[in-house]
Parts: structure tokens; C-alpha cells; sequence
């Protein structure tokens, strides 16, 4: 049965895990730090090329491994939300009609913002790469964390609209599989 303070207690364990390896350089080598099925049960260990099932679990809940999802080319979606300070952004009513639907958008730490520890920087992808503005203050750790991890995430502009002098862009964050 699905138990969600189980879930993110098991999150918090995994991504202080995770920042101890990334602290350490990755000190043991390819190995890093996966949530694995073992027995009947679920632990950490470090494991070199292990298939890490903690991100299956956060969207499945703890259940039997034939109930886990089988490899798919599409991605998790992991948030969806509207970019933040497209106001701020000088040259975006220029930019916003080569803004299309689908379009993919690139994801990129700011770790040393002043206003946001987890700030997350949204960019249209191509040579001449166009800072967008932020993913959401508040719903943007687990993607900081996940970038900072080294995990494949992006994004792709699902609607745009004008209101008034603000450009709405609703974006949905992807976590890319293997």
C-alpha cells in the first residue's frame, strides 16, 4: 500500500545520500547512491550501474516490482507550472513568437542566486539559447536537486498566452528516462 510519509522520508534519506556523494566527488567511484529492491523490501546502497527505483516509487508508490513501470522512450513529468519573471526578461515580446508548443526548453542551476537557493534558470534550447525566467520559488527544490545530481531533466513549453503586459508560459518539467 502506498504510504506518502513513508515516500518522503525515503526521499529526504535519498537526497542527503546524494549530496554526500556529490560532496565527495563521487569517492567511490562509478558507484552512487540507489534505492533498490531487495527481498520483499526497498533500501539504499551503493551500487555501480544500479537502477535506481526511487523516482518509479514517487510517482507509483511501494508496491510489487511487477506493478513498476517497464522502460518507456517518454519522460516522467515532474512539474508543471508557469515560468516566473518573464516581466524581468528584457527582448521577450520579440522572442515569444518563435516560442512554439512542444517546443523543448533547457533547465539550468543558479546556485548562487541571492533571492533563492533553489533558483532554477529556464532557456529556449539552439545556439542562441534565451533565458525565459525561473521555474516557481517553492516548487523548484526537487528539480535543483536532481540537476545538481546530474539527472537528465528538461522542460517543453505546453501553452503561451499575453496578459496584458505579461507573457504566460506554462511549462511541464521532465525527468528523462534511460
Amino acid at each position: 500500500m502506498y504510504c506518502p510519509k513513508v515516500v518522503q522520508k525515503a526521499w529526504r534519506s535519498w537526497v542527503t545520500s546524494v549530496l554526500l556523494y556529490i560532496e565527495k566527488g563521487g569517492a567511490r567511484g562509478s558507484a552512487r547512491p540507489v534505492w533498490v529492491k531487495a527481498a520483499e523490501s526497498y533500501r539504499y546502497a551503493w551500487q555501480a550501474n544500479a537502477k535506481d527505483l526511487l523516482v518509479p516509487m514517487l510517482f507509483y508508490g511501494v508496491t510489487s516490482s511487477s506493478a513498476m513501470p517497464t522502460s518507456s522512450p517518454e519522460p516522467l513529468i515532474l512539474l508543471e507550472c508557469l515560468v516566473a519573471g518573464t516581466t524581468h526578461r528584457t527582448g521577450l515580446r520579440e522572442m515569444e513568437p518563435h516560442l512554439q508548443p512542444n517546443q523543448g526548453l533547457a533547465l539550468q542551476r543558479e546556485p548562487d542566486s541571492s533571492y533563492d537557493d533553489w533558483a532554477v534558470r529556464v532557456y529556449t534550447t539552439g545556439p542562441n539559447a534565451f533565458w525565459l525566467g525561473y521555474l516557481p520559488e517553492g516548487r523548484n527544490e526537487t528539480v535543483a536537486r536532481l540537476l545538481d545530481a546530474g539527472y537528465p531533466v528538461v522542460a517543453r513549453l505546453t501553452h503561451k498566452a499575453w496578459e496584458e503586459d505579461w507573457l504566460h508560459l506554462e511549462i511541464e518539467v521532465l525527468l528523462e528516462r534511460a
